[in-house]
């Protein structure tokens, strides 16, 4: 059974994942990642990050990749929408939402990522109980 480090969570183990957010043992819990993209920003997951811009151009801002961990400060290739909520490496290919860019850094799951940034980012997960 894989630990996964909650942060201020503490810690969970992946099995748990999955019965976060169930009331009853036949519920399968799913994560709305649309609500999770429109609760925590871009901007928010960056900052989580402790990424540093090197340039910025009304609401796009570039600086060194975090994915593919760019040794220049001055390293531009990482390019950041923010009002698109999307970013692009023009050197090591990444490209995705803030939720695949916290799954990528974090080698985790999209699922996983999504459970993991809400809590860091004190909001609350907006399950989907499927059936």
């Amino acid at each position: 059974m894989e630990t996964i480090q909650g942060g201020s969570a503490g810690e969970y183990d992946s099995s748990s994942l999955f019965r976060l957010g169930c009331e009853r043992k036949n519920e399968m819990p799913g994560v709305d990642y649309k609500a999770v993209q429109s609760r925590v920003p871009m901007a928010r997951v960056l900052q989580l990050l402790g990424f540093v811009a090197s340039g910025a151009t009304g609401e796009q801002v570039r600086g060194p990749c975090p994915v593919h961990c760019s040794q220049s400060p001055r390293s531009r290739s990482f390019s950041v929408h923010l009002a698109r909520d999307v970013c692009r490496c023009f050197k090591c290919g990444f490209a995705g939402n803030q939720i695949q860019l916290w799954a990528a850094l974090n080698k985790m799951t999209v699922y996983e990522a999504a459970v993991e940034l809400c809590r860091q980012a004190g909001v609350e997960v907006p399950w989907i109980k499927r059936w």
